[in-house]
């Protein structure tokens, strides 16, 4: 980043209310998940700490047992049942959601994810309404993948 965009970011950020100031942080760590970079990045972490696991024998064992019971109850494709919490911010919900719905690739739907995000960030929506939407679209990217949910 450039050191002229950085000054107006400072910039902004000051004149923003603590709340405002808030979600903008909370929509550049948004940004910086959904990064290119940063998935590679975390690709990467993942593979080194599979390869540390695979060095010891229990860490071998254990998860092929784990999954091969987890398979044969049929868990493998079923959402996780986390519920959502009374108070909760748009991040947070696509942070749960993700969790929920580990299968997803979620860059098929980065672009329905970021313009709800922005359309709450920007205050033009509101927040519950935009994380029921998002519900909507994590349910509807299963559905189409492995056929009706059984999260409420």
């Amino acid at each position: 980043m450039t050191q002229d965009r950085q000054q107006r970011l400072l910039e902004i950020l000051r004149q923003l209310p603590e709340s405002e100031a808030g979600s903008l942080l909370d929509f550049a760590e948004f940004l910086l998940a959904r990064s290119p970079q940063n998935a590679l990045l975390q690709a990467l972490s993942e593979a080194a700490a599979m390869k540390q696991e695979a060095a010891t024998p229990e860490a071998v064992t254990l998860p092929a047992a784990a999954s091969a019971s987890a398979e044969s109850a049929g868990a493998v494709d079923r959402p996780a049942d986390i519920p959502r919490p009374d108070t909760e911010t748009v991040i947070g919900a696509v942070k749960r959601l993700s969790e929920t719905y580990p299968m997803l690739n979620k860059d098929t739907m980065l672009h329905e994810t970021a313009d709800l995000v922005g359309q709450s960030l920007m205050g033009t929506r509101d927040t519950v309404e935009v994380i029921d939407e998002l519900e909507a679209v994590f349910r509807r990217h299963y559905e189409k993948q492995f056929g009706p949910a059984d999260v409420s």
